[in-house]
């Protein structure tokens, strides 16, 4: 939200320069955790762990902020772009989740540290600074884009655009499709998840598959897109947010459907799996939309789009925690 308010037309800093300082940021705020991790301070009378808690908020600053960075620089290339930038943040995820299936999370027996963990998340982001450094050296835009995409090529360019708000105006309907796939996406489904798995015999087991399948099927639904893009995106966000639905109704149920069977889980993992590859294939398409849009300003269209991605994850995020912790409306097994 700052980012929007104070550097929305890169009136202070271009958008290249922001992308350097949000990789060595999070680089740093990486280092930085798997050195202090442990460390605590006295808050009210009792002791917390206050340098985990301030660089989790460093890197949590860097993923609002890429959203609303990462997308309108691949803006000014092909559309296979997006989906190459779509899949590789979803890869990174795979290799977090991967790390945690490695540590065997819940086991009395850890294989390695925790600061070794935070140590490989900052390899990492320092493999993202040396390919976003070959890209900036030997990428380049199709020779077909104007003008108003390739400036962003340009650090010292510093352009503001007059029409941001007719281009909100022009691409409300996959806006409004992008918040509420980010509510349930970034809210709704992780926290649902956890409680519905509960309910079903082999808790432990259905939680882990879900999770790790879910994982797997986000990157290559968006991969997907690399070959084919839907259109009909507004079809494809309803039957992702049917599928999030109906897990929440599962979450709800005191007797969720099939949970006294042995095998009930399937239906834990396969709605997971299904919600991940439709909300992210959508996802993907819908800012490949927005590049065949007769918009002016492409990169404008990117950046609202991912500024709203944000605000439909922190909307989404109250309001299921006020659900979780204020209702019994998820009332565990």
């Amino acid at each position: 939200m700052l980012y929007m308010l104070f550097n929305s037309s890169q009136q202070r800093v271009s958008i290249p320069t922001m992308i350097w300082l949000l990789l060595a940021f999070g680089v740093m705020a990486c280092l930085l955790l798997a050195t202090t991790w442990h460390m605590t301070s006295s808050l009210f009378g009792e002791p917390r762990s206050s340098a985990l808690l301030f660089f989790v908020f460093c890197g949590g600053i860097v993923s609002a902020t890429s959203s609303v960075v990462f997308y309108p620089f691949v803006s000014m290339y092909p559309a296979i772009s997006t989906s190459a930038l779509a899949t590789g943040e979803s890869l990174g995820a795979v290799i977090a989740g991967f790390l945690a299936l490695a540590q065997d999370v819940g086991s009395p027996e850890m294989y390695f540290s925790i600061g070794s963990y935070f140590a490989c998340a900052a390899v990492v982001f320092v493999v993202s600074m040396a390919a976003f450094g070959y890209l900036r050296t030997h990428g380049r835009p199709a020779p077909e884009l104007s003008n108003e995409r390739a400036w962003l090529l340009d650090p010292t360019q510093s352009y503001t655009c007059q029409e941001d708000w007719h281009v909100v105006r022009v691409i409300g309907k996959p806006l409004a499709c992008q918040f509420a796939l980010a509510c349930f996406s970034f809210a709704v489904v992780p926290s649902v998840l956890p409680i519905v798995g509960s309910k079903y015999m082999h808790s432990g087991v259905v939680l882990k598959w879900a999770s790790v399948l879910g994982m797997l099927c986000d990157p290559l639904a968006r991969f997907l897109t690399t070959f084919y893009h839907a259109r009909r995106v507004g079809l494809l966000t309803l039957l992702a947010l049917a599928t999030g639905l109906c897990m929440a109704i599962q979450a709800s149920s005191r007797v969720p459907l099939w949970s006294h069977t042995s095998n009930g889980g399937i239906v834990v993992v396969l709605l997971h799996c299904t919600y991940m590859s439709l909300a992210g294939y959508t996802q993907t398409c819908l800012y490949q939309v927005l590049q065949e849009m007769n918009v002016e300003n492409v990169k404008v269209a990117y950046q609202w789009s991912g500024f709203v991605t944000q605000m439909g994850a922190l909307s989404g995020t109250v309001v299921t925690f006020g659900l979780v912790a204020f209702t019994n409306v998820f009332s565990t097994a």
